[in-house]
Order: structure tokens, then sequence, then C-alpha cells
């Protein structure tokens, strides 16, 4: 659990196949509703970054994934909960994403997603993202 004050530990994973990644749409009922994201979610107590992501992903797209890295932490105050979110870089190892707990998926290329309407902590880890690539001249 995490200290008074502290924001709330978060994973999420931008999962590549090729030249694209998976964005996921928060549904009606979710905070952040209409809005795309990485897939992932909250530690639980006892959990490390890497076990949440793998349960998060099993939970909301039921696959399994390698993680090729992890990208800095992303800190963000929403009106009601301030995060720390750790983004991973992934590649399926197992299963077909389904949109169990989001409305929709979409594979996108790194142009197409600078066009979608992301959730604002989600636009910060979708930018270092673009800087990773750049760096490594491999941008998708």
């Amino acid at each position: 659990m995490n200290a008074p004050g502290e924001p709330t530990a978060v994973v999420c994973a931008i999962i590549e196949r090729g030249a694209a990644i998976l964005s996921a749409l928060r549904g009606p009922a979710q905070s952040n509703a209409g809005l795309w994201e990485f897939p992932g979610g909250k530690v639980q107590a006892g959990e490390s970054t890497r076990e949440a992501l793998m349960r998060e992903l099993m939970e909301e797209l039921g696959i399994e994934v390698t993680i090729v890295g992890e990208m800095p932490e992303v800190r963000h105050s929403y009106p009601w909960l301030a995060i720390a979110l750790t983004p991973f870089i992934c590649t399926i190892r197992e299963g077909e994403p389904r949109p169990c707990e989001h409305a929709a998926l979409q594979w996108v290329s790194l142009p197409e997603a600078g066009k979608l309407p992301w959730s604002a902590a989600d636009i910060s880890v979708l930018e270092n993202y673009r800087k990773i690539k750049r760096s490594i001249s491999v941008e998708p």
C-alpha cells in the first residue's frame, strides 16, 4: 500500500507488433471514458511492477507478454487520483488481445497514435516512447 500522500503505483504496457502498438479505449463507465490508453492497472500490495503488469494484461487482454524494456516513470495527478506510472515495452508471447475491460482495442502506427485522444498520463508515456524510438533510429 502507498503511504498517505504518495501517488498510487500503476503500470502500463506499450505492446509492439511489427510497426504497430496496441491502444485501448476506456469504456463509458470508466474514469477517462472515451480516451485511449496503454493497457495496465494498479500495483497491488506485495506485487512488483512486473508482476502487476503480467496480472493486469491477463485480466484486461487475456495475453501473456515478454517485457522488452522498462521506461521512465511518469507522475500525473488527475482530480480523483495521483499516479506514479511505470511503462513497459512488451511483445506478445501468448494469446491474441481481446477487450475484456476496454470498449475497443486498436493497433496503430506511431504517427496514427499521435492522432488519438489519449488519457493525460498516457500522453507523456507516448512522448517518451517516441523519444526512445527516435534515439535508436527505429521509429515504427
